[in-house]
């Protein structure tokens, strides 16, 4: 019913004589009965375009913005963490603690876990000493502590002194050598 009501305004409104109520578009239509039957029938009047001087300005700043987010994206490197994000993420993997111990097969599975934890955060040297040393507890931690001053520059001791000092210490060669022999004499 609406779509014939529609069609009769229109229709009522084509019919109107010329130059009977209001102006003329070249095609013997007035504009503004156009836009109203442009309305009744659901339409929304586009608004007039912008002037060309402001098109072309605005594309440039489009252009400009699209550019800028592009290399954005190409360029973007990751925020560089900081040793307290890389502590967190560290700790996220639960890594055991190590006490010390008497023996010797303890110490050595604490620090191939740790290893295999550390591995991937492609840490440099110094941040897996860190890490590492922050999971020593009781007599161990006691022997780093003991350990750093001893050193030249405690701030620079690289992994694989760590890991050489740790094992010379908490899993003595001797013992190793002994423990070694016992499981091929089984």
């Amino acid at each position: 019913m609406a779509s014939r009501h529609g069609s009769r305004a229109s229709h009522s409104r084509n019919s109107a004589a010329p130059g009977v109520g209001g102006p003329q578009n070249g095609h013997g239509q007035d504009p503004l009965k156009e836009q109203e039957v442009n309305q009744d029938e659901g339409e929304v009047p586009l608004p007039p375009p912008p002037p060309v001087g402001d098109l072309a300005q605005a594309i440039n700043n489009q252009t400009l913005i699209l550019e800028a987010l592009a290399n954005a994206i190409i360029n973007k490197r990751p925020r560089e963490q900081t040793m307290n994000d890389k502590l967190t993420a560290f700790l996220r993997t639960k890594p055991p603690t190590f006490a010390g111990s008497s023996n010797p097969l303890e110490a050595d599975d604490w620090l191939r876990v740790i290893e295999r934890k550390l591995e991937p955060f492609e840490c440099q040297d110094r941040d897996k000493v860190l890490l590492a040393a922050h999971q020593l507890t009781g007599t161990a931690l006691a022997w780093w502590e003991n350990y750093c001053p001893a050193t030249e520059d405690a701030t620079t001791i690289p992994w694989n002194e760590f890991v050489k000092e740790f094992c010379r210490y908490h899993i003595p060669a001797a013992t190793m050598k002994c423990k070694a022999d016992k499981f091929r004499a089984l």
